[in-house]
Parts: C-alpha cells; sequence; structure tokens
C-alpha cells in the first residue's frame, strides 16, 4: 500500500486541474471569443485548445464544381420565390421585392453571376410569366443568365437553369445594361479630388464645386443604399444631394480607390477623423463602388451613374493588405494583420492536445 499510495496522490493532484476545467463546461456561463478570419490560414487560440482554420476565397458559389454548395443556394431562396408568387403582386412589386433581395446579395459581395442566378431561379420556381420574370431578373442580370445558365442539348445538369424549366427566356429578352467598365486611375484622382472639394466646402461652395462634380457625375445619379448606410432617399439623386447626404452621415473624406472585378472601380468615404491609433480601419468606411457610362463627346470622361453603398470592412482590408495604405490627404488605412504562418502547427498544443 504505501508503494500505491504516491501514484494516488499522483492522479489526485492531475484529477484538480481537469475537474476545474471540465466544470468550465458545465457552468451556467460561457466565454465568447471573436477572431478575425482573412484568406489563408488563421490559427485560432483559446485557453484549452487552438484550431488552424484555412479559408479559401471561392469566386462564385454557382460556379463551383460543388453541387451541395449550387443546392444549398436553391434552398436559401424558397422563401423569396413563396413571395413574388403572391397574386397581389403586379410586375412593379416584383421588381421592387427581386431589386430588394439582389441588393442584400451585392451588400454581402455575391458576384454577379450568383446575383442572376439567384433572381433567374427564383422566377423559375415561382411560376412567373414573361413580363413579371423579365423585370425581376432585370437587364442589369438578364443576358448574363441566359448566356452563362443555358446549357447545349441535353442541358443536364444543376448550372443549366433554363433547360430545367419550361418557357426558358433568351437574351433578346433583355437590353444591354451597362457599356464596359475599366478602372482607369486619373479619372478616380479627378472624382476623389471634387467629392474631398465639395465636402469641405459644404453647400456654401457655390457653382465651382457643384461644376466639378458635373465634371464625374451624371445627373441625376442612381444610388443604392442597400444597408441604409447615407441619410436621405437612395434612387435617383442629384450629384450635390448625394454628397451632402454622405457628409450628414458622418462621410467627410474620399480617397483608397482600386479596381473592382463589378464595377469601374471602389472608393471609400472616411469620417472626419481617424481611430486612436491615428489610423482608419475597414469598419469605419462605406465603400462606394462606381458605375460609369459612355461618353458624352469624344475625349470626354465616362461619367458616374450609378454608385452602391455598402458596408464591407473586407474590401478596405483587402487593399490594405498586407501593409497600410497611404491614401493622401492625411488618410492612412490601418493594414490587415497577417495570418499567421503555417510552421507553427509544429507546435505543442495547449494543454496536450488539440483540434
Amino acid at each position: 500500500m504505501a508503494a500505491v499510495q504516491p501514484i494516488l496522490n499522483g492522479i489526485a493532484a492531475t484529477q484538480a486541474p481537469l475537474k476545474e476545467m471540465f466544470s468550465q463546461f458545465d457552468s451556467a456561463g460561457t466565454t465568447t471569443y471573436s477572431t478575425p478570419v482573412y484568406l489563408g490560414e488563421t490559427n485560432i487560440r483559446t485557453p484549452y485548445s487552438r484550431t488552424w482554420l484555412t479559408v479559401t476565397e471561392v469566386p462564385s458559389i454557382v460556379k463551383t464544381d460543388n453541387g451541395r454548395f449550387v443546392v444549398s443556394f436553391e434552398e436559401s431562396l424558397k422563401g423569396y420565390s413563396d413571395e413574388v408568387r403572391k397574386p397581389d403582386f403586379d410586375p412593379k412589386a416584383v421588381a421592387a421585392g427581386c431589386r430588394s433581395y439582389a441588393g442584400q446579395l451585392v451588400a454581402k459581395n455575391f458576384p454577379a453571376y450568383d446575383v442572376a442566378y439567384g433572381l433567374s431561379y427564383i422566377t423559375r420556381t415561382a411560376g412567373l410569366d414573361k413580363e413579371k420574370s423579365i423585370v425581376c431578373i432585370s437587364d442589369q442580370y438578364g443576358a448574363l443568365s441566359v448566356d452563362s445558365f443555358t446549357c447545349p442539348p441535353p442541358g443536364e445538369g444543376l448550372k443549366c437553369l433554363w433547360n430545367r424549366f419550361p418557357n426558358p427566356l433568351v437574351v433578346a429578352d433583355f437590353k444591354a445594361p451597362y457599356p464596359p467598365q475599366k478602372y482607369e486611375p486619373a479619372f478616380f484622382k479627378g472624382l476623389v479630388n471634387a467629392m474631398a472639394d465639395y465636402a469641405a466646402a459644404g453647400a456654401n461652395g457655390g457653382e465651382a464645386t457643384r461644376a466639378a462634380l458635373a465634371r464625374y457625375f451624371q445627373d441625376p445619379v442612381d444610388l443604392e443604399d442597400f444597408e441604409r448606410l447615407v441619410k436621405g432617399k437612395d434612387g435617383n439623386v442629384t450629384p450635390a444631394d448625394f454628397m451632402q447626404q454622405l457628409v450628414e452621415s458622418g462621410f467627410s473624406k474620399f480617397g483608397c480607390d482600386v479596381k473592382d472585378a463589378q464595377a469601374a472601380g471602389l472608393l471609400f468615404g472616411f469620417p472626419p477623423a481617424p481611430a486612436a491609433d491615428g489610423l482608419y480601419h475597414g469598419e469605419d468606411l462605406v465603400a462606394l463602388r462606381t458605375w460609369r457610362g459612355e461618353p458624352a463627346k469624344p475625349g470626354e470622361p465616362g461619367k458616374v451613374f450609378k454608385i452602391d453603398a455598402l458596408f464591407q470592412p473586407g474590401l478596405a482590408e483587402a487593399a490594405a493588405r498586407p501593409k497600410s495604405m497611404w491614401c493622401g490627404r492625411g488618410l492612412h488605412l490601418a493594414a490587415t494583420p497577417e495570418p499567421e504562418k503555417a510552421e507553427e502547427k509544429k507546435q505543442e498544443p495547449a494543454g496536450g492536445g488539440g483540434q
């Protein structure tokens, strides 16, 4: 018994910390940890474990080879199909409902392919007639949908959306939505300066600042404010009203224009002052996705005719990775933290185990 006693004492000494750890799982309260996750590999630590999470970018749900993604996406659309098939929904109501849904996807940075597929799937499963289907999908996404999701015979497979349902639409049912979009740094430099000058001068800026806006904006400009970030109305607004709404919403500085896969480019609206660290951070900004029209005359720039106001910190964070980004006029965008290196996997997990 004397020889066994040290072993028993050792077991008791081991049990005490284990009981303390397990009691945390049985306690009434829980502790929540929030860890930002970025593309690449992230090492998430808790007091009891480490988890390595690898995030890869999926450019489009419906363009992947994973059918489960498409099925899950379609499942999420059933409620919208039920909504737009209501008998009292005339074409105008259908268009408004579909526009709202498309805005939700755009605000979450879904690519145009997914938006086009989602709207088209809604019209097919809701059994909408041709008129309602066209206004739901809209000219913006119609030709893209028909081109992308119509397959040659026999037209089998999830992505052959227009082959799976009767009465398919064709490209000729839709008008060409926008001219080709191209990012031109010189244009955005002038646009940013005109916006900054107007914001600094305000309503008292007079004709000069309004004329500067007129060189870069069509009048009216189509503002899509999906998450109500900009005070006032959206839809068709004058450039001056748009700028005044931005300023009243707390965004009085502009810059950091970058390329954008969906439009002519992105720029960001900043609050008047940076954070305590002297830098601006993605969660404090409004992203302004811009579309430009065809030039009115040869040699003139195509003006901005459409703007989406978005709250997407990831857009600004991507622009400032891996180092901070200086955007001029006192605008310094904070760098996005780099994911921890894969070599850390070689370390022993905390607590002798890991996930």
